[in-house]
């Protein structure tokens, strides 16, 4: 199994450690280098290869974006941002972060983080959560960012190197790849049916055959791959037996 090397910077010394302390339980990660100054980060990841970067926004001096953007294109870091402000999110964005941490940083949170990150590495991780984000800053074509609300999204579809997300009432167009959005939405309550569609389960009326039913959306029916019918079937027998 591969393993990857880190970099922590922090300026809050209470904070980085309690970051490094749940880094610590992943298996995948082997080196853990901690810095607590944006100068010292950059000169550090100009001489050594680094994975990926857990970053805070707010330090003295040189904030975590503007250390980031500084750095060459060929020695970024997959970049996490930190920060205990979650308004300052969207700036991350905007330089290709791969997910944020709101301070206090969890476990859950991390896990979230890292199976990004691995995904961008060409790593599978599966890890096991127990607190799903209920929404996403969604980057749409024109560089605008758009909050989403999970549970009003009734489907996702893929339209080549695009995705469309179906709302009650609201329809988005991005440059997103399948995958990174089954990465993104709630596992609980969204399901990858077919090659081309993530669907919301609250928005399933019935299954026929090969295609879900929709209570509404665009469409009235999305295909389903065999593998994702025994899914669901198995689900409701699951439901049953309680």
């Amino acid at each position: 199994m591969p393993k990857f090397s880190l970099l922590v910077v922090d300026d809050n010394a209470n904070d980085a450690t309690k970051l490094v302390e749940i880094l610590g339980e992943f298996d995948e990660i082997d080196d853990i280098n901690v810095v607590k100054d944006g100068f010292e980060a950059a000169r550090l990841i100009k001489k050594q290869n680094f994975d990926m970067v857990f970053l805070d926004i707010e330090m003295p001096g040189i904030s975590g974006i503007e250390l980031y953007s500084s750095l060459p294109l060929d020695k970024r870091p997959a970049l996490v941002l930190v920060t205990a402000h979650e308004e300052f999110a969207l700036q991350g964005f905007a330089i290709d972060a791969m997910d944020f941490l709101v301070k206090p940083v969890t476990y859950e949170a991390v896990a979230r983080a890292l199976i990004k990150v691995f995904s961008r590495l060409n790593f599978s991780i599966t890890i096991k959560t127990s607190v799903e984000r209920s929404y996403m800053f969604f980057l749409m074509q024109g560089g605008i960012y758009k909050q989403v609300i999970f549970k009003d999204v009734i489907y996702i579809a893929s339209q080549g190197n695009y995705v469309d997300i179906i709302g009650r009432d609201f329809e988005l167009t991005g440059r997103y790849t399948m995958k990174e959005m089954e990465l993104e939405v709630p596992a609980s309550y969204f399901l990858r049916v077919h090659q081309s569609f993530i669907v919301n389960m609250n928005f399933v009326d019935h299954l026929v055959g090969q295609h879900l039913f929709l209570t509404e959306g665009q469409i009235e029916k999305v295909p389903i791959n065999r593998e994702s019918r025994k899914k669901l079937i198995r689900r409701g027998k699951d439901r049953g037996e309680d």
